[in-house]
């Protein structure tokens, strides 16, 4: 698993408002990103989540919604099941892709 913070603090990344804050894709909602893509939200705006298995995406989105939801207004968070319409649709500046097994293969 790769390595992202080596801080708690924003400041850290000298983001000084939300309009700074980097666009994030989260591709592959399974189990692996319960832990990791809530995390990335912490740092990042999260617009859109990926999954081939439409379960697994729509639980993602509802709890992206409820996160992004503390911060402010909701907006709606976009589904898809192939990863390449995410990337084409928004200019997503962080992708956090959890990927495994025959998904990868698409």
């Amino acid at each position: 698993m790769p390595y992202w913070f080596t801080s708690r603090s924003m400041q850290a990344f000298g983001y000084q408002s939300p309009n700074e804050r980097p666009v994030l894709g989260c591709i592959g909602t399974g189990s692996r990103w319960g832990a990791v893509g809530p995390q990335a939200m912490r740092f990042s705006d999260c617009v859109a989540v990926c999954d081939a298995d439409a379960e697994h995406a729509g639980r993602a989105q509802e709890r992206v919604q409820k996160i992004q939801g503390k911060k402010g207004p909701s907006q709606d968070i976009a589904v898809y099941e192939d990863y390449r319409k995410l990337l084409n649709r928004y200019a997503v500046e962080v992708a956090r892709a959890g990927l495994r097994g025959s998904h990868e293969r698409r």
